[in-house]
């Protein structure tokens, strides 16, 4: 965190950053500095000068050929910002993109992934899922050679059918033209209020729950290499837990070009931006946990993680 007057950080990090765009004149420097700074409201001056910095360069890649520079990317991206009053209207959207990606950034500074001190009782799950054996619906339908079936927990009304709960929201709006989004799922279904294993390890969780369930694996079964589509504004993560049949023999997840070994029934923290996947050379349960992010939804994992 800053310690000085974030406005004097700030100017002394793009110094030669602003040398190099040639404004010589004092005045002209003190003015962009002031502009640039006057751009981050006050709930971001608290934040690390670089995370501001490297919001302000993602928000204009696209616009700007970065060459082969760097400190002078991060400066014609802030003046960029300045230099167009046209988009002052879009002040509240970014700020909530802002906001949004500080907050997902802090998730990963204690890592990609990480383990959480929430445990399930396996082997309890999987005596009291036995009631639930004619409530799995196909998970991700227009998969159907995949094998993959799911158990909604939290779902968009409550009920069991799987749709669109366990469909890729996407492809479901767009086959269906509804525009559901993760905010839209909050209601415990049946199963999760009677998984009594569940209660303990996602009991400081449930505030924050959005989509969750059950995803079961055939011999075979796999989640190809994916990174989940979490730009600016996504206002959700993810926790997962492996659960029966995700052993190191029988089962693969493949985290950054690596084999990740998870500890059957602990909860972890997956920065999904990162490329994974995986796979089951037997049978295998993991449950699935959509979270909406917001500081208190942090503190709780951020508290949870075992350090």
């Amino acid at each position: 965190m800053r310690s000085r007057d974030g406005r004097k950080d700030l100017k002394e990090l793009l110094g030669e950053d602003l040398r190099l765009l040639n404004i010589s004149e004092y005045s002209q420097h003190e003015i962009l500095i002031s502009e640039a700074w006057n751009k981050l409201t006050d709930s971001f001056k608290n934040q690390p000068t670089r995370t501001c910095l490297q919001f302000c360069k993602k928000e204009t890649t696209k616009n700007i050929d970065w060459g082969h520079f760097n400190g002078i990317n991060t400066t014609k991206a802030i003046k960029a910002k300045v230099d167009k009053p046209s988009e002052q209207s879009d002040a509240p959207e970014m700020r909530k993109k802002f906001e949004s990606e500080i907050l997902y950034n802090s998730l990963t500074n204690l890592g990609d992934y990480y383990p959480l001190n929430k445990v399930v009782n396996v082997a309890e799950l999987e005596q009291q899922l036995v009631a639930f054996k004619d409530h799995w619906r196909p998970y991700n339908p227009r998969e159907p050679l995949n094998k993959r079936l799911g158990l909604s927990l939290i779902s968009l009304d409550g009920g069991m059918r799987g749709a669109p709960d366990l469909d890729v929201l996407l492809e479901y709006n767009r086959h269906h033209k509804t525009e559901y989004c993760e905010s839209d799922f909050s209601v415990m279904t049946p199963a999760l209020q009677k998984l009594t294993a569940l209660n303990e390890p996602l009991e400081d969780f449930f505030p924050y729950l959005g989509r969750t369930h059950l995803v079961e694996l055939g011999i075979g079964g796999f989640f190809p290499f994916q990174r989940r589509s979490q730009y600016f504004g996504d206002d959700f993560f993810q926790v997962i837990a492996p659960l029966a049949g995700c052993d190191t023999k029988n089962f693969c997840f493949i985290y950054n070009n690596q084999r990740v070994f998870l500890e059957p029934g602990r909860f972890y923290f997956i920065n999904t931006k990162i490329e994974h996947s995986f796979f089951a050379f037997a049978p295998a349960r993991l449950l699935f946990a959509n979270m909406s992010l917001s500081q208190e939804s942090l503190n709780c994992v951020v508290d949870s993680a075992m350090l």
